[in-house]
């Protein structure tokens, strides 16, 4: 990472500021993966600023960078202010219908944290059914079918986030993955909470 970072820095110190668009990315995605959260949020804002004005000056209308959206509500999302959630929320928004299974991951994800969990399935659903060896995508998909009530497929899509290696579930996700599956099941008839 330190030997990217730098590569990336002379980069963006040879290319004028119109090329610096691909290296930024790149830059927000090396940040993100080594845990530099608000150096990633920055170098996304920045790109998507930029983005937005060049449309705006060019009289078109914004239509904006799908995988930028995608970043950056996720990055906004894992915030969890209620602030950032609502920024998330308007602006994954756009990626409602994606044929991208991420994206659609990523919305479901937002929506189901809003408590929106039938919204957030309609958008799981496709994403783990494209992507069945993600553990953190058949993860969202269970936590949604639990918010619904529907334990059974909530166990078995647990069971599936559990035995995912593409990637696996980081050790936070599989702790909650076993702790939901040994939480006992309600007993029909017993009063659910919320």
């Amino acid at each position: 990472p330190g030997a990217a970072a730098a590569a990336l820095a002379d980069g963006l110190a040879a290319v004028p500021p119109a090329g610096a668009r691909p290296l930024l990315m790149l830059r927000a995605g090396l940040r993100e993966a080594v845990g530099d959260r608000a150096g990633a949020l920055a170098d996304y804002r920045m790109i998507r600023a930029a983005d937005l004005a060049t449309a705006l000056s060019g009289g078109a209308d914004a239509e904006e960078d799908p995988l930028l959206v995608n970043n950056l509500a996720s990055l906004l999302a894992a915030g969890g202010t209620p602030e950032e959630m609502e920024a998330a929320a308007r602006l994954a928004r756009q990626l409602r219908g994606s044929p991208v299974p991420q994206y659609r991951d990523t919305l479901g994800s937002i929506l189901l944290a809003r408590g929106e969990a039938a919204a957030g399935l309609v958008e799981l659903d496709p994403a783990a059914a494209a992507l069945p060896g993600n553990g953190a995508v058949q993860l969202h998909r269970a936590e949604a079918l639990r918010a619904l009530g529907r334990a059974t497929e909530a166990r078995e899509a647990y069971a599936r986030a559990l035995a995912a290696t593409d990637p696996p579930l980081s050790q936070a996700e599989a702790s909650i993955a076993r702790s939901a599956l040994a939480t006992p099941d309600k007993q029909a008839g017993e009063p659910s909470g919320g």
